[in-house]
């Protein structure tokens, strides 16, 4: 309930098949921010795609896209990708996630 009054967003990893929490953020910007701060981090000097996944992309999306865009130096590919409902069922409809992974 507290975490409801406050805003606070979860980020959470997937690493090794296992879902765990990764931060907690209060505010929705403020856990936007967070996630392209350690999307980048986590791209490091290294060549990477990305994919920037919602269940529907719209402004919101776009904007993160072009923030990746602008601070990832070694960027290949970048695509906004519509998640399943089955994702969405289990974290909310307005869930945001960023894939990095090394470029081909």
């Amino acid at each position: 309930m507290i975490g409801s009054a406050l805003s606070i967003r979860p980020i959470l990893t997937l690493s090794g098949g296992e879902v765990a929490p990764l931060a907690r953020v209060p505010g929705t910007k403020r856990a936007i921010a967070k996630l392209v701060d350690l999307a980048v981090q986590h791209a490091g000097d290294a060549t990477v795609d990305v994919a920037v996944s919602s269940a529907e992309v719209g402004d919101r999306e776009q904007r993160v896209a072009g923030e990746l865009r602008r601070r990832l130096a070694s960027l290949g590919d970048l695509t906004l990708v519509q998640g399943s409902t089955v994702i969405g069922a289990h974290v909310g409809p307005r869930a945001l996630g960023i894939t990095v992974s090394p470029a081909r």
